[in-house]
């Protein structure tokens, strides 16, 4: 089988897509350990994480307002017209959405001294000028990525998943190359100048393998179809632009922490998120067209069973990590970051920050399968609620906490507000799924914290014992405390192990979707 042969069939695409999106995470993580190695906690990561928020924000944003648009009103009208008339909507969105995105990135331009200054305050012209510089070089990211993601769920949309994966690791890998190469002589700028060179390429490399299909002609400002949105759209807009404002929140608050306390933050999160991104993705994502189809034919019993379920699994993956990263996260901070310009005290404020945000983590993931849960039983409504609830919390406690314990105080906000968000989607999952299934929640979660503990408490006794160095610990000491927790489990009859099964069978299909 020739080459284009094999990318063309389903497993051929599903191994590309595979490799290429592990790749571009594992490009991605390299690029934090890079910005730790050149940067550590220094005052100009900060100011550049603060210029550079914005943007980002809105970047994300726009590619899931793409998605829910361009995807859903494509399949329509390739169904009801043609082939012709879907592609005809795609070529107008793409000048639709570059105009728009210029034209804002303009407005952002003409306010930008008024947004810096929303942020720092008064600090100094230096800092004030860096800053600004950041957030003006990203600006230049918007129309580049906002017309990626018409292109790209263009090609999601014909089923093309390889080319937009396969394009992220274009974007990961130049801002490595420019940051090794430039960073001694521009500093913080040449993060994004990286960003902007990699995202010019993504869209030469997306708009490459899309052109074919996408001739420029007989466009028509009617074949818009804006009557085609339903509610569903906008509730979906506003639960992920709730989700992206958090980071918003935090960088607002960079004159009240200490200097490096929102770069310690930034590396903490890209820690915490890590097996977030990882295993509950797959746990939900396996779930999710069981939650559908229960739904779909009204099988309460076995909704509340699937729901039960994939609680369990969760918290049966997830109360061990959080247990390992809350005791053991200055060694996973040292051995990750600890080199270069990030010192033996970044490691102590990192870590310290992980702890915190370890103590969400089993909360947060269950979030992950509360999500999939109320969209599959059409409640984005109940989403909303969560979503801004989470955000009130988090806004309020910002205020609250920040002024006496600093970037302690923004993980302890981020903490409880995403702890919330999993209580809180509990508490409206069990009214739905009919069956009382709260008190055996509570008893998995029981069970698997004192077990994790036990099994912590031997491993790190056993440990203490042995000298080695911490490279070697964090590969040996994760291994053991793992087999003595599912040894444990097994002996106490919980059979839980079947959920990394559902995992590695749906990693094909998480990475279709992002």
């Amino acid at each position: 089988m020739d080459k284009i042969k094999f990318s063309s069939t389903i497993a051929g695409a599903s191994i590309i897509i595979t490799l290429s999106t592990l790749a571009s995470k594992g490009l991605g993580f390299f690029r934090e350990i890079l910005f730790a190695n050149y940067f550590g906690l220094g005052n100009e990561f900060d100011i550049y994480l603060v210029g550079a928020a914005l943007p980002i924000t809105i970047n994300t944003i726009v590619f899931f307002i793409a998605q829910n648009y361009l995807i859903p009103i494509y399949h329509k009208k390739k169904s009801a017209q043609s082939v012709e008339a879907a592609d005809d909507f795609i070529k107008l969105n793409i000048i639709i959405f570059f105009v728009f995105s210029l034209l804002f990135s303009l407005i952002l331009y003409a306010f930008s001294n008024y947004i810096i200054k929303g942020y720092l305050g008064e600090v100094t012209p230096g800092v004030f000028s860096t800053a600004r510089n950041v957030l003006l070089l990203f600006l230049i990211t918007i129309p580049l990525q906002t017309t990626f993601a018409v292109f790209a769920n263009y090609l999601i949309a014909k089923f093309e998943y390889k080319h937009p994966a396969l394009s992220n690791i274009i974007v990961n890998l130049f801002v490595i190359i420019i940051i090794i190469l430039t960073h001694k002589n521009l500093g913080i700028y040449s993060i994004a100048v990286g960003f902007i060179g990699g995202f010019i390429l993504q869209l030469i490399y997306i708009v490459a393998f899309s052109k074919i299909q996408l001739r420029f002609k007989n466009i028509s400002i009617y074949n818009l179809s804006y009557k085609n949105i339903d509610s569903t759209f906008y509730l979906i807009i506003i639960i992920e632009a709730i989700t992206q404002l958090f980071i918003l929140i935090d960088r607002y608050f960079y004159t009240q922490v200490e200097p490096g306390g929102i770069s310690a933050i930034n590396y903490a999160t890209t820690l915490y998120l890590l097996p977030i991104s990882i295993l509950a993705a797959g746990l939900s994502t396996a779930l999710f067209p069981k939650f559908a189809s229960a739904f779909s034919a009204r099988n309460y019993p076995l909704l509340a069973s699937y729901f039960k379920d994939g609680l369990a699994n969760n918290l049966f993956l997830f109360i061990p990590v959080a247990v390992f990263l809350f005791f053991n996260s200055d060694l996973i901070v040292s051995v990750v970051y600890q080199r270069g310009q990030f010192t033996q005290a970044n490691t102590t404020v990192t870590g310290d920050l992980l702890k915190i945000f370890a103590v969400s983590l089993v909360f947060y993931s269950t979030y992950a399968i509360i999500n999939k849960f109320l969209y599959a039983t059409d409640l984005l409504n109940k989403l909303v609620y969560i979503s801004i609830a989470a955000l009130v919390i988090k806004i309020f406690l910002n205020f609250i906490l920040v002024g006496s314990y600093m970037q302690n105080g923004l993980a302890w906000s981020s903490t409880i507000s995403y702890s919330s968000m999993g209580i809180l989607g509990i508490i409206f999952s069990v009214k739905i799924v009919r069956q009382k299934i709260s008190l055996e929640i509570i008893k998995y979660f029981l069970i698997f914290t004192f077990t994790s503990f036990f099994c912590f408490g031997i491993t790190s006794l056993s440990f203490s014992f042995l000298d080695m160095n911490n490279i070697t610990k964090i590969i040996v000491e994760p291994v053991v405390f793992g087999f003595l927790f599912i040894s444990s489990t097994m002996i106490l009859g919980f059979n839980e192990l079947a959920s990394l099964k559902k995992i590695t069978h749906s990693l094909q299909t998480i990475i279709r979707y992002f």
